[in-house]
Order: C-alpha cells, then sequence, then structure tokens
C-alpha cells in the first residue's frame, strides 16, 4: 500500500514537475543571500518572501520585455494575413451574382479559429499554473528547504549518505545547467542580438530571444535561427548582410558554444562530458519535449551516481578501492 500511495503521489505532482524542479535549483543558486536576507527583514519567512520576488523580477522582466516584440511580430503577421483580401474578395464576388460557397466559408475559417482560441487558452491556463507553481515552489525551498530535505532523509528508503550523494548530484546538474548551459545561453542570444541590431534586422530583440532559447541545446540550435535569416536575407537581395550573419554565426556563436560551456560547465562542477551533455539533452527532448532539456542531463547524472553507489555496496561491477 506504501507503494502504491506513493506511486499515486508522484503521478499527482508529475504535471508540476518541471517548475518544482526549476524551482528547487533557484532555490539552491539562491542559498547564499538567504542568510543575509533573513536577517534583514528579521525572519525566515518574510526573508524567503523578498527574495523570491527579487528572484521572480529578476527572471520575468527580461523575459516580458523581449517577449513584447515578438506579441507585436505575431500581431503584424496576422494583420498582413488579413490584408490579403480573402474574405473582401468573397464578399465581393458574392455582391457581384457570383455563386460563393459563403456558409462553408465561414464555418471553416470559424473552426480553424475556434480551434486557436481554445489552444491559446489551455496554453495560457497551464503557462500561468506553472508559473504560480513556480513562484510558490521557489518560495517555499528558500523558506522550508532543509526541513523538507531532513524530512526525505529520515524516510527515504535508503541510507542517509547515499541520499546525500543523490542529493549532491542533483544540485551539481541544477548548478551546471543553470550556469553553464542557462549563462551561455543568456550570453549567445545577446550577440545575435546586437548582430541582429548592427545589420538592420527588423524585430531584432524578438529574434534574439528565439536564438537563446534555440542555444539551450548545444551544438546545432542556434543554426535554426540564424541559418534561415541568413538565407531569407540572400533571397532577399542582401547577400552581404547574409554573410554577416553566417560569420556570426559559425565563428562568434559557435565559440562561445563550444569553448564558453565547457568551460562553466567545469565551473560549475558538472561532471558530465560535453558530449554526454549533449545527448542527455538531444535525447532528453526525444523522450520527454522540452523538458528533457532538463530532465535528460539529470537523468544521466543521477543514474551514474547511483550506479557507482551500487557498486561501492558490491551489488554490481568491482568495488573501488578506498
Amino acid at each position: 500500500m506504501t507503494l502504491v500511495a506513493v506511486a499515486v503521489a508522484g503521478l499527482t505532482l508529475w504535471h508540476f514537475g518541471l517548475p518544482l524542479l526549476l524551482a528547487s535549483w533557484v532555490a539552491l543558486l539562491a542559498r547564499p543571500w538567504m542568510a543575509r536576507m533573513t536577517t534583514l527583514m528579521r525572519g525566515r519567512s518574510r526573508g524567503a518572501a523578498v527574495l523570491t520576488t527579487l528572484l521572480v523580477l529578476l527572471i520575468l522582466v527580461p523575459l516580458i520585455a523581449a517577449l513584447i516584440p515578438l506579441i507585436f511580430s505575431l500581431i503584424a503577421v496576422a494583420s498582413d494575413a488579413q490584408g490579403t483580401g480573402q474574405w473582401q474578395g468573397a464578399a465581393r464576388r458574392y455582391l457581384q451574382g457570383h455563386e460563393v460557397e459563403l456558409p462553408r466559408l465561414v464555418r471553416e475559417h470559424f473552426t480553424e479559429a475556434g480551434n486557436i482560441v481554445i489552444s491559446l487558452v489551455e496554453t495560457s491556463t497551464k503557462s500561468l499554473v506553472s508559473l504560480i507553481v513556480f513562484v510558490v515552489g521557489v518560495f517555499t525551498f528558500l523558506n522550508d528547504g532543509p526541513r523538507l530535505f531532513a524530512w526525505c532523509k529520515a524516510h527515504a528508503p535508503i541510507r542517509a549518505k547515499h541520499l546525500d550523494r543523490i542529493g549532491a548530484a542533483y544540485n551539481e546538474t541544477g548548478r551546471g545547467l543553470v550556469i553553464g548551459v542557462g549563462a551561455t545561453a543568456v550570453i549567445q542570444g545577446l550577440v545575435a542580438t546586437a548582430v541582429y541590431i548592427a545589420i538592420g534586422l527588423p524585430r531584432a530583440v524578438a529574434l534574439g530571444l528565439i536564438t537563446a532559447f534555440a542555444a539551450l541545446v548545444p551544438g546545432l540550435g542556434t543554426i535554426l535561427v540564424w541559418g534561415p535569416i541568413a538565407a531569407l536575407l540572400a533571397m532577399g537581395g542582401h547577400p552581404a548582410k547574409a554573410a554577416i550573419v553566417v560569420f556570426a554565426g559559425v565563428v562568434v556563436i559557435g565559440t562561445i558554444d563550444h569553448f564558453l560551456r565547457p568551460i562553466l560547465s567545469q565551473k560549475a562542477h558538472l561532471q558530465l562530458t560535453p558530449i554526454m551533455l549533449f545527448l542527455s539533452m538531444l535525447g532528453g527532448i526525444l523522450t520527454f519535449g522540452t523538458a528533457g532539456l532538463v530532465l535528460g542531463p539529470l537523468a544521466i547524472r543521477v543514474s551514474i551516481e547511483l550506479l557507482e553507489i551500487a557498486r561501492e555496496e558490491r551489488m554490481v561491477g568491482t568495488p573501488t578501492k578506498d
């Protein structure tokens, strides 16, 4: 019954796993400031609340500021689509006496519009719920993190020293992904944005944000953005600008990806080689979707630690000599 109850609890929380996972890593990285904030605010709960607010603003404000141009871009695309004259042409043909299946046209387009609206509402609702869970999770882990981990050590079906090692691998993966992968993606996005602005590319900030998200996938992530941009510039009669984008993508952004990412990951003590990090993130995406960017490396890193523990306990392989 205990195993069944734990399995049901895991399935219940599975939908909130990613925001809770990210919240725990953010809280771990912010732990050095928690003591200062507790002293400053004269209370752990008040300190956790203020620090959570600052962290959320630090993360969300730049993201929202960068997303605004992207939203305006989508509005502009919708305006261009509306101005194609499809509805106006159908109305003119109808008024001129030509036979037009106007009811079918209305039905089809209203069905498509309804599906789009439903999809947007579902996505917005899921995003809002995930954001709320993330914020509450950051506050909870900042305020009660040590107590929660102590409870896990007291009730986990493994030895306390082994749980400490698994927790250390968990912390290491989060620190490595945030510092190594996240910081590298931000730098690549900033460099790409500067290049887009320098060549006069419309909506450069939005494209730079997309490049930063693509850079989360090591290796060929950014080429999925600057590659099509260079192709469009070349076909649009701007070969010089296309060459600049290609040069920046291959030399500058590529150099950042291949040299800065391993350095930052090593600084964060992430015990995964660059090729293993790449394969775990790519395999994670294929298995879990977008969440695989963090779930893949976490699964590989924890599995390595568990195998080491199993070998030391003479469960598998040959035990290491102390």
